[in-house]
């Protein structure tokens, strides 16, 4: 059974911006399909969860742009189960070159979501996932990063500034009927002038995702700035977060 997982990326024009280089939220599509793959691959993906009502949920990520990937480069894109802490379950993830160079690097939290209920639930079944999870861990310290994503909470009593609504529609929406992982990053880096992207790149991103945004509801998408390397971007859906992200350039 692969405890690791290879997929052999080549980098299209759409997912580039125009100085022809990796936008942060196509990894984010990377990494999400190949979590999906490399699951289904360990036993423990769409085929085993399916049929219980029940489906991965992406609640917290890190990444790390070390160095950005341009339009038509050819990558490998790597991926292993870390295992748990506490109720998340842990997957990492790193973007490499023809070279060997680690152009991209990422960590992961996970829970499982009842689709029916919309509520996390973890399974006390003896083929529960947490249990699969355990015999698949990839467990090479090289590869390894030494932290889990953590909970992003701004600096209180800090004000935001509203920036714009977006109402959720067909085009954010995934198979598990709400707003997909990316889009929150995409809807927060819409936050900024183009021109401030292009001229200062992110260095690395940090996201909590703490409410579904589900169809027809309007996300009202706020920024605060720390310091001049750091951005705060939150969406609230009827004065709850759901979502934060910690930006670094």
């Amino acid at each position: 059974m692969e405890t690791k997982r290879v997929n052999r990326i080549h980098v299209l024009c759409s997912e580039t911006d125009e100085a022809c280089l990796l936008k942060p939220a196509s990894f984010l599509n990377y990494a999400q399909e190949i979590a999906s793959d490399s699951a289904d691959a360990l036993g423990f993906g769409q085929n085993f969860l399916g049929p219980l009502g029940q489906a991965w949920i992406l609640s917290r990520m890190k990444v790390d742009f070390l160095d950005y990937p341009s339009w038509r480069d050819d990558l490998d894109l790597w991926t292993w189960h870390r295992g748990e802490d506490g109720l998340f379950f842990i997957r990492d993830y790193k973007l490499v070159d023809g070279q060997g160079n680690t152009k991209i690097r990422a960590t992961s939290s996970w829970v499982i979501l009842d689709l029916k209920e919309r509520k996390i639930v973890r399974s006390e079944a003896p083929c529960d996932p947490a249990t699969i999870c355990q015999e698949t861990v990839y467990d090479d310290a090289a590869d390894h990063k030494d932290t889990v994503c953590q909970k992003v909470r701004a600096p209180r009593g800090v004000e935001f500034e509203h920036v714009y609504d977006h109402v959720v529609r067909y085009s954010d929406i995934d198979k598990n009927g709400h707003t997909n992982n990316v889009q929150y990053t995409v809807w927060a880096m819409d936050c900024f002038d183009v021109r401030f992207l292009v001229e200062n790149r992110l260095k690395s991103l940090e996201i909590n995702f703490n409410r579904e945004a589900m169809p027809g509801e309007t996300v009202e998408l706020h920024r605060y700035r720390e310091n001049e390397a750091t951005w705060y971007v939150e969406g609230l859906v009827d004065g709850a977060q759901s979502f934060i992200v910690r930006f670094s350039f």
